[in-house]
């Protein structure tokens, strides 16, 4: 993707277009993840942090100037700020939210043979998720990137997508009942 594209990408965010942010944090999401993965050096604290990156990101997408910021580097800056805050932070260094598809960190107590097992089980979750994510409808897509790779509030994915929080809670049912039928896991009946 060129510049422009890019470019064209935030002004319609800037818009309230979900789907344009969404391309925005596809498009930057695996440099994000893998620059905070190296300052943290834990994968669960690296995905809460991406997360919250991606959120500051899209409440502050304002202040990001053509000409003056490259989209890359200010990503780069705000996940920077966020690990160090969450360095000297204690209150921020709290247990890492649950991974939304129980994808879990290693056993402390396991073997070097088992983490390695763990770890290249946990990297075809992450790949199969992808998979299946990519097969959902795009509606269902960008509400599961706003909610749980994002982890923004149903105001916020509501006003993003113009959709109500009812549509809002349907889209999230019927993305995550595509998953886990897709996965082969239970489905929970709606509620």
């Amino acid at each position: 993707m060129d510049d422009d594209d890019e470019w064209g990408l935030i002004a319609d965010a800037l818009t309230g277009d979900g789907e344009a942010f969404g391309e925005f944090y596809d498009l930057h999401l695996t440099h994000v993840y893998r620059f905070i993965l190296t300052m943290t050096r834990h994968r669960t604290v690296a995905e809460e942090l991406t997360s919250q990156t991606f959120f500051t990101a899209l409440r502050d997408l304002a202040t990001l100037r053509r000409g003056a910021d490259r989209p890359r580097a200010w990503l780069f800056r705000i996940a920077r700020t966020v690990v160090h805050d969450h360095v000297r932070n204690p209150a921020s260094r709290r247990t890492p939210a649950v991974d939304v598809f129980n994808v879990s960190d290693p056993d402390p107590d396991a073997g070097p043979d088992e983490i390695v097992d763990d770890e290249d089980e946990r990297t075809r979750r992450t790949i199969m998720i992808r998979g299946l994510t990519a097969r959902l409808p795009p509606e269902q897509r960008r509400c599961i990137v706003l909610r749980l790779g994002l982890g923004l509030g149903v105001e916020d994915v509501c006003r993003l997508m113009g959709r109500s929080p009812k549509a809002v809670a349907l889209l999230t049912y019927r993305a995550m009942r595509s998953l886990r039928l897709d996965a082969g896991l239970p489905v929970e009946p709606l509620p």
